[in-house]
């Protein structure tokens, strides 16, 4: 599993988050594939959309091309 961190710069519940990665400040896409996925620090689901600039935490795996997330921790 590998993680990713940086700000959201988009989010549409149950499809892909956009992060800006701390590490190359550019963007990067992120697949959630149901529901569940994203959770606040104390690890209570969040069900409505991440705010553009809140601080997240990716983690994921590579899928060929697809950065299929496992789950996202938002701060």
């Amino acid at each position: 599993m590998t993680t990713e961190e940086g700000s959201a710069a988009k989010y549409q519940p149950v499809k892909t988050l956009v992060v800006l990665q701390d590490s190359s400040n550019t963007p990067g896409s992120y697949v959630l594939n149901g529901p569940g996925h994203v959770v606040n620090k104390n690890g209570e689901v969040i069900r409505t959309a991440i705010k553009p600039g809140s601080r997240v935490r990716v983690y994921y795996a590579n899928m060929g091309d697809v950065r299929m997330v496992d789950h996202v921790v938002v701060d």
